[in-house]
């Protein structure tokens, strides 16, 4: 096995905990944990990794020491990164000592399409085929399709036979809510900017960091995320693996994991930059986003088991030998 490195971060955001599972999965030789939140407003547990040659900076100290590069470069063979290095000469002095480099992104968040001359990694993973075919082949580093698996010792499966809680995490649902049974709450899981204006008396604004992130779900029953583009969403999965049904549209790549009946029908409104433009969609029609929200919960303890088949294929467990491998060739 090739000694691995990592490049993690600490907060309760999706590249936190995805890297924070990356290190309990795979057990890297060095962990350079950069704590954000000098940048980012969300809490950092620092504490979270811990082993034997785990170091704990901030982004400031990353972006500018030579002495940091040359420590995570020393005595590994291949490094991996969640969407960025933070540092972009990471990759050039990893490849100037022979250390491979991962760059685990999403398509909308590339740094590349706003400067093509950064330096590249010698592989590009991309988390869902949502606009994988516009990604240069080779051009960006050798591009492979990896989603990020789900840590289900963590988020346990909970069979739901009853639903009276739904969570929304993103998108517009609110024009909904008055078509949906009366006899639910709504929990709005607000990660950095407090929702307000919200008059609906179902409605409950949860604005707090979650320190165990899989907490989130322990009281919900369906997961409401018609967002308004695609790409990889941790929460969907986190959800599944927990035994709750996702409602959202009808789009790529949540079309290909999802059964049809948690799909909402969408159009298309327009596009949003991120790194890139990107097509935005909403539900067509409010009524037919209260309709499924409404069979999915009158149907529950079906759903949940198809929750929990769909996890399956989503886990750590299912992906682990695959990172292994692709990280001896990367």
């Amino acid at each position: 096995m090739r000694r691995v490195g990592l490049i993690a971060r600490c907060d309760n955001g999706g590249l936190g905990n995805q890297t924070w599972e990356f290190f309990r999965h795979i057990h890297p030789e060095k962990t350079l944990v950069i704590d954000t939140s000098a940048i980012v407003p969300r809490v950092n547990h620092t504490n979270r990794y811990v082993g034997p040659d785990v170091r704990v900076v901030t982004y400031a100290q990353w972006c500018d020491s030579p002495e940091l590069l040359e420590w995570i470069t020393d005595g590994v063979d291949v490094i991996y990164t969640a969407e960025t290095p933070y540092n972009w000469s990471l990759f050039n002095v990893a490849r100037t000592k022979g250390v491979r480099t991962v760059l685990h992104a999403n398509y909308e968040l590339l740094d590349f399409h706003l400067d093509q001359g950064l330096p590249k990694p010698d592989a590009l993973w991309m988390s869902s085929y949502w606009y994988y075919d516009k990604v240069p082949a080779g051009e960006w580093g050798a591009k492979s399709y990896m989603p990020t698996p789900i840590a289900t010792d963590r988020c346990v499966f909970r069979h739901r036979t009853e639903a009276k809680n739904l969570l929304f995490i993103h998108g517009d649902v609110f024009a909904a809510l008055p078509s949906i049974h009366a006899d639910v709450v709504v929990t709005v899981a607000a990660q950095q900017l407090p929702f307000s204006g919200i008059t609906d008396p179902r409605v409950r604004v949860q604005f707090e960091d979650v320190v165990n992130y899989w907490d989130l779900y322990t009281n919900a029953d369906v997961l409401l995320i018609p967002r308004r583009f695609g790409g990889q969403s941790l929460p969907m999965q986190e959800a599944v693996a927990c035994g709750i049904p996702v409602v959202t549209l009808d789009v790529a790549p949540q079309n290909n994991m999802l059964p049809d009946d948690w799909l909402v029908p969408a159009v298309h409104t327009g596009e949003v930059m991120c790194k890139v433009m990107v097509d935005t969609y909403q539900a067509a029609y409010a009524q037919e986003l209260a309709q499924t929200v409404t069979r999915v919960i009158d149907d529950i303890a079906r759903h949940s088991e198809t929750a929990r088949r769909i996890s399956k294929q989503l886990s750590w467990e299912t992906w682990l030998n695959t990172y292994r491998r692709a990280l001896e060739n990367a």
